[in-house]
């Protein structure tokens, strides 16, 4: 979790919360790789709570299930970081986990 970039906000009866992750993949191998990396937006049943991607590093989002992918190549040696970031608005009277 990136702290520098996550942050709690007031905006009149709303509370925003944003979050952002850095996800560091590296192929250790001698040989190229294909990975599939998944991850998941929080999801609400409640329409007062919103959720939001921000920035997904060219990750493809399943709206149903909230689930984020990434199709990786990767070389031998090499190293990716991902940023996933995303906000969660709701009203300031809820308490919610995240």
């Amino acid at each position: 979790k990136l702290l520098e970039f996550s942050s709690t906000r007031t905006i009149g009866t709303n509370t925003k919360e944003t979050f952002t992750f850095e996800i560091n993949v590296r192929n250790k191998k001698k040989t190229a790789i294909s990975l599939l990396l998944e991850d998941q937006l929080p999801l609400s049943t409640d329409k007062d709570i919103v959720v939001e991607a921000l920035e997904l590093s060219g990750g493809f989002v399943e709206a149903a299930s909230g689930k984020v992918s990434w199709k990786l190549n990767l070389k031998p040696a090499e190293s990716v970081k991902i940023k996933f970031s995303y906000s969660v608005r709701y009203p300031r009277d809820k308490q919610i986990n995240l």
